[in-house]
């Protein structure tokens, strides 16, 4: 990937964005707004874990229709392999490796 002027724009109105005062919804979707910008992508979605109803819940969510993210919430979260496994680590991890950890092939 290219990181262009209006990449660079895009990042710095991010970094801006986190620095000044927000309310958490209104935080997370400036953020949501400029990630699509910086990272050239089309659909954005953004959830907090509640470890009382161990499920994600709060979405915020830019370019995706309520419809396919009520159902990820009412099934696909509960079937994700990948992200408990994420969230033990309690650090970033490169995706491959996340992947690796939990497939095993045959």
């Amino acid at each position: 990937m290219e990181f262009t002027s209006q990449h660079k724009k895009s990042f710095f109105s991010l970094m801006n964005d986190l620095t000044a005062t927000h309310t958490e919804a209104d935080l997370r979707e400036l953020i949501g707004h400029r990630l699509l910008e910086l990272l050239d992508a089309d659909h954005f979605a953004s959830y907090i874990w509640s470890p009382h109803k161990s499920e994600f819940e709060s979405r915020i969510s830019i370019n995706m229709s309520d419809q396919n993210l009520s159902t990820y919430e009412k099934h696909f979260q509960f079937c994700d392999p990948i992200t408990p496994t994420l969230q033990k680590r309690r650090s970033a991890t490169h995706g491959s490796l996340a992947i690796a950890t939990i497939w095993r092939p045959g």
